[in-house]
């Protein structure tokens, strides 16, 4: 149809790019001020383009109506799966918080609470991100699925200590009085803590920074949101819907009462195991200690990566031939190109071109390839990329180089080697591209190219490096470290403030190291890399386990204070009463974290790493720190002990 009219393609492209742009209509100009019109020119619907005029011919009209196309690659789709799968999770994750509730708690009207508390703050949430101008991008959606288990771990905080004094007699206006000011200093120390984790994300100035500060703007708004929420909505509503009900063990409810012995037997064993470890405490410590280091030894093991690849269901890559070839000799071997791509069992479309482009010469096409959707396919977009590739890469005079296209990139030069020579400052350079095999990571494919370039030997007039996507990657992978000891120290800090002491700032951060553990454990079992994704997820462990051990050294510190209980007393006591609490946060993260560990839709490599540490971390973390933060809570209040006695003595010698 084109040919027959006499248009080219480039035509159509640059009425269709000319007829969306969005600039000034003009400007109102006055004696001290002025004020530039603005109006919002661009078209958002497909039916709006069908009467766009393309050119003229004859004096004629020619409409983006009487041009036939083929629609060759959409992105809309993978865009909507995403979304729904988003939603999916969503749910899948509300109703997991939700069911955790009821089994410790055995109230339909205290699961009606946090349900009711976690739509008002993704609704803030998203309020605040429109007001921002963020949109809903693979980050902030990956955002708000991870706010599901921290914002309800606020208010389950909360409920919890108000169901309890209702549980011992309180009515429920009295006991949601007192049990929110119980825990409000409580869930501002956790909220605070975490919320610092993210303050060297936000400070970063690299292109990763960049890429995830809008990720922890959204998780910082939303549990800014939820500690508002629980503190004022949540007790609130438990003095309006909860009621002094009878004893479980009364209740003629069979499986009320089987949840209520197996949390009794639960309780007892963790009891009698406490006692144990108290028993035991220089075991105790040096299990700790054991933790610490295996962390440093599985990091050193762990593969490392930039971004995990995604499945879009888009190829993109090119062809490069003789730099001798011609225009028309050139044409025919793109086609057979493209006709034996479309052959492939996973393709749905090829598109191709000859020249011009981002790779610019005539001895070279770029191809887009658009995949089967994803459950349609057997194989992932990047397996497809690297058969395809694999399939010429023997073909005499040219070579093809395809890979999957990422929503997340971060792209160097060109390999393609033109017709005219490239520069980088004064020298003279040639880019070589290179995509990763089946199961190697970049950390493996850059020492692997090292080792090829140290046997070959090059000569000091050549000088070699990376750029692009592995250049960034190397930034990271020496920054990872100090990352995560930026955020130690950013929790520190708050917390040292917040509790006006140096020693259990120390007890709080001790919860850490199981938590690092299980997250490099299951990304080895699981073959998963430490890619950004996954760094980011370990950075949210540092916010997220430390929470029992705040809520267990407020519990401990009161008890000492208001009931004169010595610190074993009062850690004993602290533990064993806010046992519940600890499970039902540690489960409602755990199981918000899950349905991304275990998603299988378009966007499951880009979400499963952070998935994934997130609920190795907990999952460990949560068995070990019954146990170790006890004693390292009794230990450095010896310390602190010691330490004041000291100084008291140092002080009074030099007085006299």
């Amino acid at each position: 149809m084109l040919n027959h009219l006499g248009i080219s393609l480039d035509t159509v492209r640059s009425a269709i790019a000319n007829s969306t742009t969005n600039l000034p209509k003009g400007m109102l100009q006055g004696e001290t001020t002025s004020f530039v019109v603005d109006d919002n020119g661009q078209l958002d619907k497909a039916r709006d383009y069908r009467s766009l005029i393309i050119t003229y011919i004859n004096g004629t009209a020619i409409r983006l109506s009487d041009v036939e196309l083929h629609k060759v690659v959409d992105r809309s789709p993978t865009i909507r799966a995403s979304l729904y799968d988003t939603e999916e999770t969503l749910l899948i994750a509300i109703f997991l918080v939700i069911a955790v509730v009821f089994i410790f708690l055995r109230n339909l009207q205290a699961v009606i609470i946090p349900a009711l508390a976690l739509p008002v703050s993704l609704i803030g949430t998203c309020a605040v991100m429109y007001l921002l101008d963020y949109s809903l991008d693979n980050l902030s959606l990956m955002a708000l699925i991870i706010c599901t288990g921290f914002v309800v771990d606020d208010a389950i905080v909360v409920l919890e200590n108000i169901t309890r004094y209702i549980e011992e007699g309180l009515g429920p206006v009295r006991a949601s009085i007192k049990g929110a000011q119980e825990v409000g200093f409580t869930v501002l120390a956790m909220t605070l803590s975490l919320v610092a984790v993210f303050i060297p994300i936000l400070l970063m100035g690299s292109i990763v920074g960049r890429l995830f500060q809008e990720f922890a703007v959204t998780l910082t708004v939303s549990l800014l949101i939820s500690m508002v929420v629980s503190l004022s909505l949540t007790p609130m509503l438990c003095s309006r819907l909860l009621r002094r009900k009878p004893p479980v063990s009364k209740r003629p409810n069979r499986l009320y009462l089987l949840i209520e012995s197996g949390l009794a037997r639960l309780l007892a064993g963790y009891a009698l195991a406490l006692g144990w470890v108290m028993r035991h405490q220089r075991l105790t410590l040096f299990s700790l200690v054991l933790t610490i280091m295996l962390n440093l030894f599985l990091y050193g093991m762990v593969q490392k990566g930039f971004f995990p690849n995604q499945d879009t269901g888009l190829l993109m890559g090119m062809v490069r031939a003789d730099q001798n070839i011609s225009f028309q000799a050139m044409k025919p071997k793109v086609e057979a190109i493209a006709k034996l791509i479309q052959q492939d069992p996973a393709v749905d479309g090829v598109m191709s071109s000859i020249g011009g482009g981002a790779f610019g010469s005539r001895n070279s096409g770029t191809f887009f390839v658009h995949l089967k959707d994803y459950d349609k396919r057997s194989d992932s977009a990047t397996v497809v990329a690297n058969r395809l590739t694999n399939k010429f890469r023997n073909e005499a005079g040219m070579q093809l180089f395809l890979m999957a296209a990422q929503d997340l990139h971060i792209g160097g030069r060109s390999a393609n080697a033109a017709l005219s020579v490239a520069h980088q400052g004064q020298s003279a350079t040639s880019t070589v591209a290179f995509n990763l095999a089946d199961g190697v990571s970049l950390e493996q494919a850059q020492a692997a190219i090292k080792g090829a370039m140290v046997k070959i030997a090059l000569p000091s007039t050549i000088q070699a490096g990376f750029q692009g996507t592995a250049k960034a990657f190397a930034a990271l992978a020496a920054s990872m470290p100090w990352l995560i000891l930026a955020a130690l120290a950013a929790v520190y800090i708050v917390l040292g403030v917040l509790y006006e002491s140096y020693i259990h700032p120390l007890t709080i951060l001790s919860t850490l190291p199981s938590a690092g553990l299980g997250a490099l454990l299951l990304m080895l079992v699981t073959d998963t890399q430490l890619t950004v994704i996954a760094l980011i997820g370990i950075l949210l462990l540092i916010g997220i386990v430390k929470k029992n051990a705040i809520m267990m050294i407020d519990f401990a510190l009161a008890a000492e204070r208001n009931q004169r209980l010595t610190p074993q007393q009062a850690i004993t006591q602290a533990y064993l009463m806010r046992f519940r609490p600890i499970m039902m946060t540690t489960l409602a993260a755990f199981f918000g974290a899950l349905p991304l560990a275990l998603g299988s839709g378009d966007d499951a490599d880009l979400c499963s790493p952070l998935g994934m540490a997130i609920a190795g971390g907990l999952a460990l973390s949560q068995l070990l720190t019954l146990f170790t933060t006890p004693v390292v809570y009794l230990y450095l209040d010896r310390l602190s002990r010691n330490s004041q006695h000291a100084w008291h003595r140092l002080r009074k010698t030099g007085t006299a």
